[in-house]
């Protein structure tokens, strides 16, 4: 991602995908939005613990597991079939969070925070099954 949190920019470019979001109409174009999405917010999550920028953690953290959340919500809304990607989808990046995770001292508040998006991961696989 070129702007990431801590960014001046970071605002508009939050703004911008929220204006993007309200013009996706079918089905399909909500999915692959919301699944670029996820994509994005781990980036930034990414960005975050490998740049140090322990203040913007929490909020990274965050935005990864409600976007992960919203697309789980669309998927079962729609009953997809595309449930089975997704739940392989949601492993891969458990194994990412893993690594982000041990950055930090065991149950440390940033540890925790990361956690917390493994857990969230693990729960709405169990709602895709």
């Amino acid at each position: 991602e070129s702007i990431n949190p801590g960014s001046f920019y970071y605002s508009f470019k939050r703004l911008w995908e929220k204006g993007i979001e309200k013009l996706q109409f079918s089905k399909e174009s909500k999915i692959n939005f919301y699944q670029s999405q996820l994509k994005v917010k781990l980036a930034e999550l990414n960005f975050v613990v490998e740049h140090k920028l322990l203040s913007e953690v929490q909020q990274a953290s965050e935005r990864f597991a409600f976007q992960a959340g919203i697309l789980t919500d669309e998927l079962v809304k729609q009953n997809s079939n595309h449930k089975d990607k997704f739940i392989k989808e949601f492993g891969i990046y458990d194994n990412l969070l893993e690594k982000l995770r041990d950055v930090y001292p065991a149950n440390s508040a940033f540890w925790m925070l990361i956690q917390h998006d493994i857990n969230t991961l693990n729960i709405l696989t169990e709602r895709l099954k």
